[in-house]
Order: structure tokens, then sequence, then C-alpha cells
């Protein structure tokens, strides 16, 4: 039997619907020969330590996507609250804290201040991969900055981006004149999508009053 490529698709998709297990899977591995077609379709292998699987996410599932996919990456998050729509609509898998910390290459902090220390400390630092990238646009708070200046003269910590800071005028000098980090004026916020969503609550607070 000679199938078209149209009835070749029909077909196994057909067999994938007839199994509710496959409905609501999600699938966790890292990203490989990753391209962004004109099409606007993006191709992509997801691998782990023993196989791989060949996939395709189309233009219309790709456009709600509010990240670049890029070779390597495999995105995870820890949160003491976690938000169902991070791992079931954006794929991304809670994971504990300590493991957060020894398994990635970049940390990036999106939290408000907390109380009981910093997220980033020392104690937190050792845990970290040698040469981890750090980036807070959280609270300046957040980072314990002496700390993290230690880790940057040590090779601990390869670079750090930092929009937020412990006194702000900042006045830190030696950590934000350090040659590994690159400091932005706390504007974390001037993105499109947090732009609108400010607009958003201005809107639903007005339309309270």
């Amino acid at each position: 039997m000679i199938f078209s490529v149209s009835e070749a698709n029909n077909f196994i998709k057909a067999l994938l619907d007839a199994v509710p297990q496959l409905q609501t899977i999600f699938v966790r591995g890292e990203i490989s020969n990753y391209k962004l077609y004109p099409s606007g379709h993006h191709y992509f292998t997801l691998k782990d330590e023993g196989s791989a699987l060949k996939c395709v996410m189309f233009r219309g599932m790709a456009g709600k996507l509010r990240f670049r996919p890029e070779n390597g990456m495999k995105v995870i998050a820890f949160d003491i609250y976690q938000v169902p729509v991070i791992s079931e609509q954006l794929g991304i898998p809670y994971v504990e804290m300590d493991e957060l910390l020894a398994q990635s290459d970049f940390i990036s902090v999106h939290a408000p201040a907390v109380d009981g220390g910093a997220l980033i400390s020392a104690e937190n630092i050792a845990k970290m991969k040698d040469g981890v990238v750090v980036i807070n646009t959280s609270r300046g708070t957040n980072v314990d900055e002496a700390a993290l200046l230690d880790a940057l003269n040590s090779g601990k910590v390869r670079a750090a981006g930092l929009d937020v800071y412990a006194d702000e005028p900042a006045t830190n000098v030696a950590l934000y004149s350090h040659p590994m980090v690159s400091c932005t004026p706390h504007i974390g916020s001037a993105t499109v999508e947090a732009q609108g969503r400010i607009g958003e609550e201005l809107v639903e607070i007005i339309s309270k009053m």
C-alpha cells in the first residue's frame, strides 16, 4: 500500500488520537538540531541520555511561545507557589531549589523580595555549577552582593547580569564595575509583554472605580 504524505499524516494522527494517555503528555528533554523556517514552523530534536524524538512545532502554536528555543536549552523552574500554566502550557518542569542550583548553566531570578535572606547567597552559590551565569531582574536584596562579587573573582560565577541593586542608586562600585558584570538601570519591566500587562491591570482597576 502506498500513502500520500497527507494520508500518512492522517493515519498516524488517528492512531495517536486513539490513545487517551497521549493527549496530555509532556516530554522533557534537551533541544538539538533546532531550525526556524521561513514558514514559521520550528523543527528540532528532543533528546535525553538514551533516545531522541524528531519534532515539529507548527506556526500557530509557535506563535504562543514567550521565548526563542535554542540548541541545548532545557528550562527548569523553582517556586514555592507553582503556577500550572508554567508546567502545563509552557512545558517547564518544577524542581527543588537544590536541583535547580546544581543543574543550571544560567540562573535567572524573578521573585519578590524574600524573607530570611538572599536567594543568591554564599551557601546557594556553593551549590551551583562552576562557571554559572547569574541574572537578577527581581529585587536587589535577593542577591548577596558581597558573596556574588567573591564568586565572580574566584571564577565560580562566570558572569552576572543585574537590573536591580541592594541600594538604589547603586553604591557597590566594585561589583558594578566588574568586567564580567553587565548592569541596566532597573528597567526589567520595560518589555512589550510587561507594559501590556500593566495596561490591562490599569483598565481593570479603572473599570471597578
